[in-house]
């Protein structure tokens, strides 16, 4: 009997030992992963962060790609009309990381309006690059979503992208203190961040030379189908959907692949606003408006999102929440 009940206590604390030791290991493994997974607020820091904002205080949620983050300024629509928004964005988001993101976020939020970036319906390609598969899935801290994710990409080996270290090994040479910094992935900025990230660079641009026309340009079946899976989704929540292009210097390349997603959104009832549009006269200078030949700077940023407030104030009853606690 003794020797028994020995075994057992030896047993028991091998075990035990075990099992500290598997959780020590696990704790360093994740913290070695985060630190080599590109931890940029372009990247997985505006849905890292999401998991820090308080349940159900998001009014308008700005779903897309980097467009969306560097034109859609939080700040001008809390501060001029309380508007509560957030932007849920990613660079080079393709429609069916979009679809997933939504649906993370759509667990602790219940926006009452989409703002839903129109660049991804002018990807020509199916298959999501590599880099852009880690950008898009990583902050999704649910597995089976991140999973989904991560296969909807149509990468080779799902897998090796949920595990991680397969796809992100290599990046200990790129490792530097700011990677070890606290909230690397939000650029140090703590909980209140909504998003929106800046861009202090300014580039001249002409205007885009096009003749403006009705032709549409072809979809990818991949990006209308997955259009069409959010449309459901915000449909099934009540939740309302502006379609958004966001000026853009590269526009004239663009144009065609937006009228067809505008048809899109004509057979669904769901409405749309151009920025390049120039009947809208918004007056963007692309001499002083513009970072790159793609994204708004802070300055341009400002007068698009006081053009979008201007708008959604108008046509949305969306509520003033300067006033809460």
């Amino acid at each position: 009997m003794e020797d028994r009940r020995a075994r057992w206590k030896r047993n028991g604390a091998f075990i035990g030992r075990m099992a500290v030791f598997a959780a020590v290991f696990a704790l360093l493994s994740q913290g070695v992963l985060n630190v080599l997974t590109p931890q940029y607020d372009y990247g997985p820091g505006s849905m890292l962060n999401l998991y820090d904002q308080p349940k159900e205080t998001i009014d308008v949620l700005a779903l897309g790609t980097s467009m969306t983050y560097a034109g859609v300024n939080t700040n001008v629509l809390w501060a001029d009309w309380g508007i509560a928004a957030y932007d849920l964005a990613c660079a080079e988001q393709q429609y069916w990381h979009t679809y997933y993101y939504l649906l993370e976020a759509l667990k602790t939020q219940s926006p009452r309006l989409i703002l839903l970036d129109a660049k991804a319906a002018t990807y020509p390609d199916d298959v999501t690059r590599r880099g852009r598969v880690i950008l898009n899935t990583s902050g999704i801290r649910d597995l089976r979503l991140r999973y989904q994710a991560i296969a909807a990409s149509g990468q080779e080996e799902p897998w090796s992208f949920l595990l991680g270290f397969p796809q992100v090994h290599e990046n200990w040479k790129k490792v530097t203190l700011a990677s070890l910094a606290p909230r690397a992935w939000a650029g140090g900025r703590d909980s209140s961040w909504k998003g929106f990230v800046e861009r202090d660079e300014r580039e001249q641009h002409t205007r885009p030379n096009l003749v403006w026309t009705n032709i549409c340009k072809k979809l990818n079946p991949k990006e209308a189908e997955y259009f069409g899976k959010i449309c459901d989704l915000a449909e099934e929540r009540s939740i309302d959907i502006l379609l958004v292009a966001y000026p853009n210097p590269d526009y004239a390349n663009d144009h065609m692949y937006y009228n067809a997603l505008w048809a899109l959104a004509e057979e669904r009832g769901i409405p749309y606003i151009n920025f390049n549009d120039p009947e809208g006269h918004y007056r963007f200078r692309y001499s002083s408006d513009f970072a790159d030949w793609q994204h708004l700077n802070v300055q341009g940023s400002l007068k698009l999102s006081r053009l979008l407030g201007a708008y959604l104030a108008e046509h949305y009853d969306l509520t003033d929440r300067r006033g809460d606690a």
